[in-house]
């Protein structure tokens, strides 16, 4: 791709954006690697423009509280809309007396969350709340994302809530077994 092509998409990337360009520049990195710096811009643009929701006034992440023995930081999958999973997780909050965060990463990419320290910030955003775990849908469950989290001792979670996600590649939970010490179950949606 030619240099002047490259500018304009780069232009455009940021053009699209408005906000979050340390979101936009985290993806880019994350995806340039396997597909190259162009096509990684190119795919930001795309993103952005139909799946945007960073805008002023937007929560960082959703919060609902049904106790504060345990709580969990949520992760959605891979461009589906975090408030789609607020019914969910508000039933998961009143049934299992939990304070529940719903995380909002930028682009919607739990590969750009931030990790372990993002998941300490949102966990000491409530310090009310004596043990955390963490949880994810699909991709927000897999190795970059919930399980990648609950493999890193640093992290500080108790325990790994997946929703139709798997680990893959080097995480290994078998570590932080004696360390995980919260159960909750929910049952069927009736």
């Amino acid at each position: 791709m030619n240099a002047r092509l490259s500018v304009a998409v780069l232009l455009l990337s940021l053009a699209l954006m408005k906000l979050d360009v340390i979101g936009l520049v985290r993806f880019v990195v994350a995806v340039r690697v396997k597909y190259g710096t162009a096509p990684a811009l190119l795919f930001a643009c795309v993103i952005r423009a139909n799946w945007h929701d960073a805008h002023v006034g937007a929560p960082a992440s959703y919060v609902f509280r049904g106790g504060e023995d345990v709580g969990l930081v949520f992760l959605p999958g891979a461009t589906v809309e975090p408030a789609a999973y607020a019914p969910l997780l508000k039933r998961v909050a009143e049934e299992a007396r939990a304070t529940v965060i719903l995380a909002r990463p930028a682009f919607r990419s739990p590969v750009l969350f931030g990790g372990a320290k993002a998941f300490r910030a949102l966990a000491a955003s409530d310090p009310d709340v004596r043990t955390w775990v963490v949880g994810g849908h699909s991709m927000g469950a897999g190795s970059l994302g919930a399980a990648g989290i609950a493999a890193d001792p640093a992290s500080g979670a108790r325990g790994l809530a997946m929703l139709a996600g798997v680990p893959t590649g080097s995480v290994d939970l078998l570590d932080r077994h004696d360390q995980c010490e919260t159960e909750i179950r929910i049952g069927p949606v009736p």
